[in-house]
């Protein structure tokens, strides 16, 4: 029994370093300069979205990966839900304003996930545009250099042995 909880301790803290590597990558000052995504709470949250799609999305072709991606989004529910409330006024809609930040999350990860897994940069910009910079035109340029940016950082992230991923002993590709 010792050994099971000792395992899942390891596992959080391994899911634990990768959050803080996905959000460390998140606040990368090039994503608000040269991308224009909106350097505010939204825009820092729609960063980290990305960054821990694409980990998750690299996770899934694992055979063992599925208690890290759960602890991963149990971290990321737990880092939202503490953030919204240093951040929120205290009133009765905090929780459902927290469940809808994480059913954002959701949202967001089933379409880019999409877009990567069927090798469309179009899917993935039309994502971009809708959830980031609340635009249809998929044809924007920050659209178009951020999921350049996501493909690159999938690619590199598949090349990445299972073992450094899981101990979040690589670094991001830069933006």
């Amino acid at each position: 029994m010792f050994k099971w909880l000792k395992n899942r301790a390891e596992k959080r803290q391994n899911a634990k370093n990768l959050f803080l590597l996905a959000s460390e990558q998140s606040l990368h000052p090039h994503f608000y300069h040269a991308y224009q995504v909106t350097d505010s709470v939204l825009g820092r949250y729609e960063m980290l979205c990305i960054h821990i799609c694409l980990v998750l999305e690299r996770l899934r072709h694992e055979d063992n990966e599925k208690q890290i991606s759960e602890l991963l989004t149990e971290i990321l529910v737990e880092e939202l839900e503490l953030h919204y409330k240093e951040a929120a006024p205290k009133d009765a809609s905090e929780t459902e304003k927290i469940n809808k930040l994480i059913a954002g999350f959701y949202e967001r990860s089933a379409d880019y996930q999409k877009g990567l897994r069927l090798g469309k940069k179009q899917k993935i910009m039309k994502a971009l545009s809708h959830h980031i910079f609340q635009s249809m035109n998929s044809g924007d340029e920050r659209s178009n250099d951020l999921s350049n940016y996501m493909i690159a950082v999938h690619n590199y992230l598949n090349s990445v042995p299972f073992h450094d991923i899981e101990t979040a002993n690589f670094t991001f590709v830069e933006p």
